[in-house]
């Protein structure tokens, strides 16, 4: 959790809600910064700009006159114990309640099941921990004098958002203001702001088949030092194949395994029982997924750099990455006339290197294996829905170009609907299965 004192940006005297829109994530960020009272931390970097000075948030937290906490963009940052019951039991204990007996109503309120608090952080999907962290800033809200959530709805499933506006609702009933910190686009009812129109993609289709034979996927659990269960998701279909299109979007509530499933499409993730295949015309071999959080897969390097050391012993396909990168960035750069920031930001040697573009690189990376499904996990995150839109459209049209198709798992699809061709909708299913089965792309 990350703290700010007051100096310089008092909280107001009248508790409110506070919605503010950003055009980019460096602006997004920089205001964060301001609202930490961190306005030296360092923005669009291969590290997490928040872990960096974590320690730091700590020691101001014990002298803070106003403390603000602050759920950052990616919520897996706003942890630091192994478990879900450790979480919200320091949260519970630090607000003089019970943690014992609060924890399993706290996840209850969340519409989480008990099951959850004693699964590790790390084996929770994204929207998994988001919603947990909703619920650790709903246990702190007495110890805390406003809030402050950065993009909370890129993690969470639309029928889920109501338990955002119920903490920021909860610290507003306590005389507390939030801020909530929005990107271009994102989660236009709470506002009234009118959400982007897209254009339409200039490219066909491309049909791919995916063929599921009992597919059982297991984390697996360990005694010390912190106890923590195996965790299994069991998916079926009710057909052995599915015949979709491409690009194809994959949807379905937090926590119901899609991640997974593309960890398990990508080779990353291997069955514990079980198969999984994908069958496309032009491309073969495993999938390969670009996650949420370009930075992590950066690895602190630039754009540029993270593509010259993946190709450090590949001449050729160093050659062809850089001639990927370059069409994307030509065509991208036709299409953000006006975005300053995504056009201009440079590294040392003068290479283009804002998240977009770190996005390209790794998207032109995996495209240069011409692999027989790219995967976009959450590729919205840290972009207005205009770049967004931009991005994938440019994506999916170099992915077409090579026969590649693309899948794009995403909870908030209405930016991308005039891309979308099919859609792959996972659900839970009896007996603890998680159900596949193709579907219109929704409205």
């Amino acid at each position: 959790m990350l703290t700010r004192l007051s100096d310089g940006n008092p909280v107001p005297d009248r508790p409110t809600i506070h919605i503010e829109r950003y055009a980019t994530q460096a602006e997004l960020l920089l205001r964060l910064s301001e609202l930490s009272g961190q306005p030296d931390l360092p923005l669009e970097t291969g590290a997490s700009p928040f872990l960096r000075r974590f320690w730091e948030y700590l020691e101001l937290a014990s002298t803070a006159t106003n403390k603000i906490l602050v759920l950052p963009p990616d919520p897996v940052e706003f942890f630091a114990m192994p478990t879900v019951a450790e979480e919200l039991k320091v949260a519970l204990a630090s607000a003089h309640i019970d943690p014992d007996a609060a924890t399993a109503d706290l996840l209850n309120q969340f519409r989480l099941p008990p099951s959850l608090a004693a699964q590790s952080i790390g084996s929770l999907s994204g929207g998994e921990r988001a919603l947990v962290a909703l619920a650790k800033a709903h246990a702190l809200s007495e110890e805390y004098d406003g809030l402050v959530m950065a993009s909370p709805t890129t993690w969470v499933y639309p029928e889920r958002r109501d338990m955002i506006t119920a903490v920021a609702d909860r610290y507003v009933q306590l005389q507390k203001s939030v801020w909530i910190l929005l990107l271009d686009g994102q989660w236009p009812e709470i506002d009234g702001c009118a959400a982007h129109t897209p254009h339409l993609i200039s490219t066909s289709a491309i049909p791919w088949r995916l063929i599921l034979s009992d597919l059982d996927v297991t984390y697996p659990g360990r005694a010390y030092p912190t106890a923590i269960p195996t965790k299994v998701i069991r998916y079926r279909s009710d057909t052995p194949s599915l015949d979709l299109d491409s690009p194809t979007l994959v949807l379905g509530d937090n926590g119901v395994g899609k991640s997974t499933l593309a960890l398990v499409l990508a080779g990353v993730l291997a069955p514990a029982k079980g198969s999984v295949d994908i069958l496309s015309s032009g491309a073969s071999g495993k999938a390969r997924i670009l996650m949420q959080n370009a930075y992590h897969q950066l690895f602190g390097m630039t754009p540029h750099e993270h593509i010259n050391y993946a190709f450090r012993y590949d001449t050729r396909g160093l050659g062809t990455t850089h001639e990927t990168m370059q069409e994307l960035e030509n065509s991208l750069q036709r299409s953000l006339t006006g975005f300053v920031h995504e056009v201009s930001k440079r590294d040392s040697s003068g290479h283009l290197a804002s998240l977009l573009h770190g996005k390209a690189a790794l998207a032109a990376e995996r495209l240069t294996e011409r692999p027989s499904l790219l995967i976009l996990d959450e590729p919205s995150w840290g972009l207005s829905h205009r770049l967004a839109h931009t991005f994938v459209a440019e994506v999916i049209t170099a992915a077409h170009a090579r026969g590649v198709p693309v899948a794009v798992i995403s909870h908030e699809w209405q930016w991308a609907k005039t891309l979308l061709r099919s859609a792959l909708h996972l659900t839970h299913g009896s007996e603890d299965y998680v159900v596949l089965n193709r579907c219109e792309v929704p409205e």
